[in-house]
Parts: C-alpha cells; structure tokens; sequence
C-alpha cells in the first residue's frame, strides 16, 4: 500500500506564519500544456479573462507548488493524474492550501472534509469563485481538519517511494 511515487509530505516550518500569509482566495494549478484536455483549456481560459496572475503550470517543482500554494487560501487543481493522489493534491495540503481537485474522485468520509470539488460539466469559473466564498466563510473547520490529513500523509509517506516500494516487495 501506499506506493504512489509521491516523496515525503513538506509541511512549511511554521505553519502558523503560512496561514496568515494566506491573503489571496484562489489559484489555479494547470498541468503542463502537453497534457491538457478540454477542461483543461477551458479552466485556463476562463482564468485568463478573470485571474490571469494567479494561473501556475505545473513542472513538479517544489518551487511551483510553493508559489501556487502558499499564499492561497484555495487551489484550483486541474490535475492531468485523473483518479489517483498526485503530487499537487499531497503538496496542497502541506502548504495548507484547499484543493479543489478533479483527480481524485474515489473520496471517502476523510477526504471529503479536507478538498473541494467543483462542477467540471459545464466548467464556469465564476460559478467555482462563488462556491469558493461559501467554503471560505466556514475555512477556519477547513483547516482544522487539513491539520488531521497532514498528519495522516505524514505516516503515508514518512519514507521514500523507494523504501516504500521496497517494503511491500519484501513482504509479498
């Protein structure tokens, strides 16, 4: 289990200083161009009409992820993994940042509280900025609860995918 090649949760040193560095309400983190579908292009061009400066693509990087995390209450994840826990999802919540996420849709009673989804059939962006300021109004449980899953995948990946991996290989 747990064999998603996903590294070690990155939690920012102080969590505290990073939330109230939260000032903006919503990112949006788009694959790269490459693996654009039709939603994809649609969230990047309703984005660019309404919110051009908070658009990042995602390259995997660290310093991406900070960039579309850290500041934002919110991240708008069109993510290109569709149905599984990509690395975008798991460094959302380490910066603390609510994932509105389309990738993994198999959630449970536990994730369910800690993401938000969004209506991707028709996609409008100004219908997810208005659902964003009902969600924002109750952020404080939000984040609470993100506290909880940052402590579960921190005992999902405290330890390289390649430990991980070679774990399971031993036990089976």
């Amino acid at each position: 289990h747990f064999l998603e090649n996903i590294s070690a949760l990155q939690v920012p040193a102080d969590l505290d200083a990073a939330m109230l560095a939260k000032t903006e309400l919503l990112s949006v983190l788009l694959p790269p161009a490459s693996a654009w579908d039709a939603l994809a292009q649609t969230i990047y061009e309703q984005a660019q009409a309404v919110m051009p400066e908070h658009i990042y693509f995602d390259d995997g990087s660290v310093e991406t992820h900070e960039k579309a995390f850290l500041g934002y209450r919110f991240s708008l994840i069109a993510d290109a993994a569709n149905h599984t826990i990509s690395l975008p999802f798991i460094r959302s919540v380490g910066y603390h940042t609510v994932a509105l996420f389309n990738g993994y849709v198999e959630v449970g009673a536990m994730v369910f509280n800690g993401i938000a989804d969004f209506v991707d059939e028709p996609f409008s962006l100004p219908g997810t900025l208005e659902a964003i300021q009902k969600h924002n109004e109750h952020l404080g449980a939000l984040w609470h609860y993100q506290r909880i899953l940052q402590d579960q995948l921190q005992y999902r990946y405290n330890r390289p995918f390649e430990e991980r991996l070679l774990s399971q290989a031993c036990t089976l």
